[in-house]
């Protein structure tokens, strides 16, 4: 027998993801030939160190005696009544699919009109602006986001100058940390233009100067 070192569970009977080898969705175990097999493959999990077996879409007799025989316990789905536990697929009972229910499954309600709405208005929030909310937002300190954009628009300019040749016109958007949801930043900045590597600036040109940093207005604590 294999000695397992870690919690591993079988799987007997109808097994969707080898569905197609099986002949598709259907219940298996319905001969005797069938049935033996199954049983086998239940005794050999067993031996290979398993601490469970689910048995999905077999007959109620046959999950009976593989249940009573192995010393392990049995999870059914479409298994019948005789099996230590039960497990079924959420979306079939919360009825999410509602064109499609399996025979072994009992819907205890239908959520798929309700997942629709939610989902739906999510979207409508989304396109119109109005989801996330500062609520949903995470803010930080302004002395740290002071530091924070003096760095991060360095790495910037070194990234645009380094893969364009030059830096163009950057509008920096000062971050709002109040309770309001502008669509348009309160404060801009812009950064003076760089000449283009390897040419002469214009003499009318001024040279580039530090852009000072935004203005912020800190969240409430």
């Amino acid at each position: 027998a294999v000695v397992s070192t870690q919690s591993t569970g079988g799987h007997i009977g109808l097994t969707p993801q080898s569905a197609n080898a099986l002949g598709g969705f259907r219940v298996q175990g319905r001969n005797s030939k069938e049935a033996a097999a199954i049983l086998e493959d239940a005794l050999e999990l067993q031996d290979a160190g398993c601490f469970a077996i689910v048995i999905e879409s077999v007959p109620e007799p046959v999950a009976e005696f593989i249940t009573k025989t192995l010393e392990i316990p049995t999870i059914g789905i479409g298994a019948g009544r005789f099996t230590s536990g039960q497990v079924l697929v959420y979306h079939d009972l919360l009825g999410l699919y509602p064109n499609f229910v399996p025979k072994f499954c009992k819907q205890y309600s239908f959520l798929s009109g309700e997942v629709h709405r939610a989902l739906g208005d999510y979207k409508r929030e989304v396109d119109q602006r109005q989801f996330p909310t500062p609520a949903h937002s995470y803010s930080m300190k302004v002395e740290e986001w002071q530091k924070a954009l003096t760095v991060m628009s360095l790495i910037r300019d070194q990234h645009v100058s380094a893969t364009k040749g030059f830096v163009d016109p950057i509008v920096i958007e000062s971050l709002s940390f109040d309770t309001t949801n502008k669509s348009t930043p309160s404060n801009t900045q812009v950064l003076p233009q760089n000449t283009k590597n390897n040419q002469t600036a214009k003499s009318n040109e001024q040279p580039a100067v530090s852009t000072p940093l935004p203005n912020i207005t800190p969240s409430p604590s």
